[in-house]
């Protein structure tokens, strides 16, 4: 059911070893890496190719030291990261062609497949996945594919955090398949309610299969760096989490009702493209209700929130406003398929 593409690794290795020789790739050669899968969905939602070819050549090319000098003494702490993150991927070069070589005995993809099934419903879509590694930062992404890094995966250090991780991957490209909405059919106008409540959803269950084991307890197998000081950002908003879901509330309002704030500083108010706030809100959900009315509504994201504001009520946590609830449900009426 799970089918692991390594192909972006080869094509982008190749690549690595002409740079480090101050060699520009052609044009064809740059073609055959962008047309992988995994690279194309990446510039198609996220980075462009010219990025990837500059910060590649930044990274790698001999004649560009004094360009990551400057990046890495320099204030944008994201590029700064990613190249970082480049970098490192040309000093665990022998690190990942062992994995390459060796990564069935690290995958095992029952274990992912039980370990995804937990927070979805038995049926109703096929398991059908291909997983795309390449080089892109130090994460992955859970499209309509699977798009993992292989230093990322390395990172983990522990067989059984990268099988989490992974699982939690295609819970979201399965979550997909079975939305009770059509994404691509959203309005303008209604996109960004409609992202918030959805990332929200998305990441909070998705969060239940791996934030526990390697947020919470393990951690301290990680050495990266980034990771390490991830986990600890988590635990740390975890903390805030009710605080975090007034300030959202207030910003939601500011935006999306009274529509006097650029809708882009919503994600200023999603820390950690809304883990936290969605890890809190599910968990909350499950203590009280169950694991059932998770699996229940993993398609829903509008009903979800239904829920967990009704709890929030009936038990003194924090509720998002009546004017918030009302949006939402407006949102549920006009997209929700059936209704």
């Amino acid at each position: 059911m799970l089918k692991l593409n390594f192909t972006g690794v080869h094509q982008f290795l190749k690549i690595m070893n002409l740079l480090r020789k101050d060699i520009n790739p052609s044009e064809e050669i740059w073609d055959e890496l962008f047309a992988n899968p995994g690279y194309t969905k990446l510039i198609q939602i996220e980075l462009s190719r010219e990025f990837f070819q500059q910060y590649f050549k930044i990274a790698y090319m001999p004649s560009k030291n004094q360009e990551r000098q400057e990046i890495a003494h320099g204030d944008n702490e994201i590029i700064k990261n990613i190249l970082l993150h480049y970098i490192n991927v040309l000093k665990n070069e022998d690190k990942i062609n062992n994995f390459l070589t060796g990564y069935k005995s690290r995958i095992n993809e029952k274990r992912i497949l039980k370990y995804t099934m937990e927070y979805l419903p038995a049926n109703g879509f096929s398991k059908e996945a291909e997983i795309f590694f390449l080089v892109f930062a130090n994460d992955a992404r859970g499209y309509d594919i699977i798009i993992f890094d292989v230093l990322f995966a390395l990172n983990m250090e522990d067989q059984d955090l990268l099988e989490l991780i992974l699982a939690h991957e295609l819970h979201h490209l399965y979550r997909n398949k079975i939305l009770c909405f059509d994404i691509t059919k959203i309005e303008a106008e209604d996109r960004g309610i409609i992202m918030v409540i959805n990332q929200i959803h998305s990441e909070g269950v998705a969060d239940q299969i791996d934030t526990e084991k390697w947020i919470y307890d393990g951690y301290h197998k990680i050495k990266d760096p980034f990771l390490k000081n991830y986990a600890m950002q988590y635990r740390e908003l975890c903390k805030k989490a009710p605080e975090l879901i007034m300030k959202l509330d207030k910003k939601m309002i500011d935006i999306f009702i009274d529509c006097i704030e650029d809708v882009n500083n919503i994600n200023l108010y999603l820390p950690l493209s809304g883990h936290v706030i969605g890890y809190y809100m599910v968990n909350k959900v499950m203590e009280i209700c169950g694991q059932d009315i998770i699996i229940e509504t993993v398609n829903n994201p509008f009903q979800f929130f239904e829920i967990y504001n009704t709890v929030a009520k009936e038990h003194n946590l924090v509720a998002f406003s009546e004017s918030i609830m009302g949006l939402i449900k407006e949102m549920e009426k006009k997209y929700v398929l059936g209704l």
